[in-house]
């Protein structure tokens, strides 16, 4: 199965790395003020092992992505925009690709690729729609079905101030007509309370029908700002 060789391919280079650092650690002892080591003796402990930053996904490299992401914002503002993009396994550049009976989830090469395709097809969208992009910063997540999404913090150079200038560019509309894209929307990208359920995430079922999100929100025609504190939260929901 190609799927089991790709994780036993990528098991066994992440073990020779982790081999190959766990035999080659630095000293990680204090050196006090008498230029003496403390808690040092002739060899190591072999369990005290420290990933450095150049392993991914490691403490180090989590702290220095973190810092790089805090220092754009601090010299160059803060984030326009926070998207989520998220693959679609019945997009036909994927479908046309399968063979008999196999799945998309048979097949994380390709879904891989495709969804890089969009990705980049997508940024490009973003710069040519919203103009100017100072920065923007994004994590790619693998989810257990095996799809990846996306999340962007994009700082735009024109940031929308007036309703008129959110409207140009976003709005949250339900297909006019009914039909197969209509029912996707209300069955996917609607948040819903449904009284023959006993657990909703929101926990509408048990607080008396309270939502924590929220929901359902105010249908308005214009988008607007809702001050809270200094941020301004942008609403905009059509019918």
């Amino acid at each position: 199965m190609l799927g089991e060789w790709l994780v036993d391919s990528w098991s066994r280079i992440e073990e020779a790395r982790l081999v190959y650092i766990r035999e080659n650690q630095h000293s990680n002892s204090l050196e006090d003020e008498d230029g003496e080591y403390e808690g040092v003796g002739d060899e190591e402990p072999r369990d005290n092992v420290r990933l450095p930053s150049s392993f991914v996904h490691s403490p180090a490299w989590s702290a220095a992505k973190v810092s790089d992401c805090l220092a754009l914002r601090k010299a160059l503002g803060p984030v326009t925009l926070f998207i989520t993009f998220t693959t679609n396994p019945n997009w036909p550049e994927i479908r046309s690709e399968l063979l008999p009976h196999q799945t998309p989830n048979d097949r994380p090469d390709l879904i891989v690729r495709v969804f890089q395709r969009y990705k980049s097809a997508f940024m490009k969208d973003i710069e040519e729609l919203l103009g100017p992009i100072k920065y923007h910063v994004q994590v790619t997540e693998f989810q257990k079905r095996g799809l990846p999404h996306a999340h962007f913090a994009v700082a735009c150079s024109k940031v929308p101030t007036s309703p008129d200038d959110i409207d140009k560019f976003l709005s949250a509309e339900l297909p006019r007509s009914g039909g197969a894209l209509r029912d996707a929307v209300k069955k996917h990208m609607m948040h819903t309370h449904d009284a023959t359920k006993s657990y909703h995430r929101c926990g509408w079922s048990a607080h008396g029908g309270k939502c924590q999100y929220g929901f359902p929100k105010p249908v308005k025609e214009q988008s607007g700002f809702n001050e809270r504190g200094k941020k301004l939260h942008i609403f905009c929901c059509r019918i």
